[in-house]
């Protein structure tokens, strides 16, 4: 429109509407990127190269993994040099291995199944005789628990 912002926003803004039309810093913007690339397309953008998850990383971690199972992440990682979420991306995606904590629970013992039998019979006869039992009983995972 003869070079004129004002006269291509009143072009546009039958077909955008008042409150959809570009702004004039949009219009001047793609007339630039038109003079200087004769193309409204965005320019690609290249791509990153991801360092972290090279064929060489993949490899040492697996190496390290196989020689010592048991070594945490963060000490792995300070050992090879590789960041803890790279660490935990290669062990995931690229070796599938699950990486976890281990907790220490309380070990089964041979009474406890009876007991547990014992407890749960209990707890059925109750619920027989009392429709609301389950609502009046309180369960805790806390070995010593007060009501004070």
């Amino acid at each position: 429109n003869s070079e004129s912002v004002a006269a291509t926003l009143k072009a546009l803004t039958p077909i955008f509407g008042r409150n959809s039309c570009p702004s004039r810093q949009a219009v001047t913007s793609l007339v630039k990127k038109f003079e200087s690339t004769y193309s409204l397309c965005d320019v690609a953008v290249p791509v990153r190269l991801r360092v972290g998850r090279s064929v060489e990383n993949i490899a040492d971690v697996e190496t390290s993994v196989a020689n010592d199972p048991n070594q945490s992440i963060p000490q792995r990682s300070q050992e090879l040099g590789i960041a803890k979420t790279t660490l935990w991306r290669i062990l995931l995606k690229d070796l599938t291995l699950h990486p976890y904590k281990i907790r220490l629970t309380q070990e089964l013992k041979p009474m406890d199944h009876s007991k547990r039998r014992t407890f749960s019979d209990w707890a059925l006869e109750k619920m027989r005789q009392d429709d609301q039992f389950h609502r009046k009983i309180i369960f805790s995972n806390e070995a010593h628990f007060w009501l004070n």
